[in-house]
């Protein structure tokens, strides 16, 4: 989806390149399974510290699940033991011995800032993990949308935005609400 708006993928993976590639416009941080990789993405520094500091230029960034969690001070894994992560985001993220949140569920733009203008959208958490402090939000960071599985669930507060940075467990699906996308693209070639 985003190719098809106009964005050029640029490929790069945070555990073996020690920079970010020139000329980036933007970031996208998808999901996977960076616990399991929490050491090596740790060592890492000089990825990690360009990284925040592509952040803290105002450059536009989503991420998703791991992304998200690559994004926080740290994860912790089942053991105790805390690997540093980028540090945008005020908080551990700590491995559970169980699923924590697994299904669909319905984002609703709570206020339309910047690029992240939403209205609403879908998407699909799946995750073993959760926030050690979830009341890192205002100040510079705040909710953007909220979010139900349900229709008559009480909605929850999600989309952490810290400068240009938008950054959730949920993975969305673009085609769901395709202007997503298309906004983002155009923030990031402004």
């Amino acid at each position: 989806m985003l190719q098809h708006v106009g964005a050029e993928i640029v490929f790069f993976i945070p555990i073996h390149d020690s920079h970010l590639p020139p000329g980036l416009q933007g970031l996208y941080l998808g999901g996977g399974y960076p616990e399991v990789h929490a050491e090596r993405l740790a060592a890492n520094t000089t990825m990690r510290q360009e990284i925040r500091a592509f952040i803290e230029q105002g450059r536009v960034v989503y991420a998703e699940c791991g992304g998200f969690m690559y994004l926080t001070e740290g994860i912790r894994d089942i053991q105790g033991t805390l690997f540093p992560m980028v540090g945008v985001y005020p908080t551990v993220v700590r491995m559970l011995p169980r699923l924590k949140a697994l299904g669909y569920a319905e984002v609703e733009v709570e206020k339309a800032i910047g690029p992240f203008s939403l209205g609403r959208a879908r998407g699909h958490e799946f995750h073993y993990s959760e926030l050690e402090r979830q009341d890192f939000c205002g100040g510079p960071i705040e909710t953007l949308y909220h979010v139900r599985k349900r229709p008559a669930d009480v909605p929850r507060p999600e989309g952490y935005l810290y400068k240009q940075c938008l950054a959730s467990y949920l993975h969305l699906h673009f085609g769901s609400n395709p202007e997503f996308a298309v906004s983002l693209v155009s923030a990031a070639w402004r």
